[in-house]
């Protein structure tokens, strides 16, 4: 058992703060070779063991002792009288003792020796719960770590190109699971499908989300009619749809966009997907403004897709709305005008998530995603 005494607080000058004098502790601790190690409450947090007893003789301290390690001990040495009141408040606390200095002169072995047997059968009696804790939680990370490497290896290859199309795409996760969903895959010889899907909240419930998502680019996919172009809109309704008959009580903001490479054409859709998409055609970055409603939440709602040039050298870039949180300007609007300088300015992926700066998760997953066109024909403008 190693016996610690809190370190006073400098500030506490007289006996209503510091209770009774340490030193007559520290030199009674002495008589019986007993080493009284005197340290600051938060470094006491990194040492203390299970057994070991620490003592305060500062009550403005008490408060810093929230939280404390059940298996380590602490006692308050007190020479002002404490109600029976204030003792249970103590005991409730986490304190596993408060006496006088003059009871622990009386007899300093005995009380440590009685308090070790006390502090051994706690340990015996946390010991099991602690190990089963412990498994659990073992338990859980593998999963979860399982979880995140399936969730991953459904995602498309970045950097990718697919026809007249590059791709790139990274995603940055709040929990070791996201809610965010990048995909992008061929249509025929001539179509390019790509959408960010951005899940209500994040971890397990909203991954799994993700799943269906997947499982609808394989449907599009498996259903389609070489000569046929895919709506964005009738796609977002048919996922819509999907979402409903689970009843996940989960909702999805998207945006979906395909591509016509003969026409270098691009038709996209959005529902309620925040910030708007920016594309850069001919130097000029500019948000895409799309009004639609979240998937999953209101039936039989309408995606009007619209139409867009897309020529060569052409890019647009998606961010998932976690990125609004580490940009430092105070309002929206400044985010977004920040988000349209950067993609202006970065040509490449790489540079342009660098600006981005994930460095420390936070309380959103954060997605990034960039559409670059590499094909040679020259499109038109117009509606779908």
């Amino acid at each position: 058992m190693n016996v610690f005494l809190s370190q006073p607080d400098a500030r506490a000058t007289d006996a209503a703060s510091v209770d009774p004098d340490p030193e007559p502790l520290q030199r009674l601790c002495a008589e019986h070779h007993i080493v009284l190690q005197t340290q600051p409450v938060a470094e006491l947090r990194e040492l203390v063991l299970p057994g070991d007893v620490v003592l305060c003789v500062n009550p403005e301290q008490l408060c810093e002792f929230d939280n404390w390690p059940l298996a380590c001990g602490l006692v308050l040495v007190t020479d002002h009288g404490l109600d029976g009141k204030v003792c249970r408040s103590l005991l409730h606390s986490g304190f596993h003792d408060c006496l006088s200095l003059a009871e622990l002169r009386a007899d300093l072995p005995g009380f440590f020796s009685k308090l070790a047997v006390r502090m051994d059968n706690l340990q015996q009696v946390l010991g099991a719960p602690n190990r089963e804790l412990a498994l659990l939680r073992e338990e859980l990370e593998q999963d979860q770590k399982a979880a995140q490497h399936i969730q991953m290896s459904m995602m498309p290859a970045s950097p990718q190109q697919i026809a007249d199309l590059h791709f790139s795409h990274e995603i940055a996760a709040s929990l070791m699971l996201s809610g965010d969903f990048v995909d992008y895959f061929a249509l025929g010889d001539n179509y390019s499908v790509f959408y960010m899907g951005d899940v209500s909240g994040h971890g397990a419930s909203a991954a799994f989300i993700t799943v269906l998502l997947k499982e609808h680019s394989r449907h599009v996919r498996a259903k389609f009619v070489a000569g046929q172009t895919p709506d964005p809109g009738a796609l977002l309704q048919e996922l819509n749809h999907i979402l409903l008959e689970h009843q996940l009580d989960k909702h999805v903001a998207m945006f979906l966009g395909v591509y016509d490479a003969a026409a270098q054409m691009l038709y996209f859709c959005s529902a309620a997907h925040f910030p708007p998409a920016i594309a850069v055609i001919d130097g000029v970055a500019s948000p895409l403004e799309q009004q639609g409603k979240p998937l999953g939440l209101f039936p039989d709602v309408p995606y009007n897709a619209r139409a867009l040039a897309f020529p060569t050298g052409a890019r647009l870039v998606l961010f998932s709305d976690g990125v609004l949180e580490l940009l430092p300007q105070q309002t929206l609007a400044e985010k977004e005008a920040l988000l349209c300088e950067w993609v202006a300015q970065c040509e490449e992926f790489a540079a342009l998530w660098s600006n981005v700066k994930v460095t420390a998760r936070g309380l959103d997953d954060v997605s990034c995603l960039m559409v670059t066109s590499v094909g040679d024909i020259v499109g038109r403008d117009g509606e779908m």
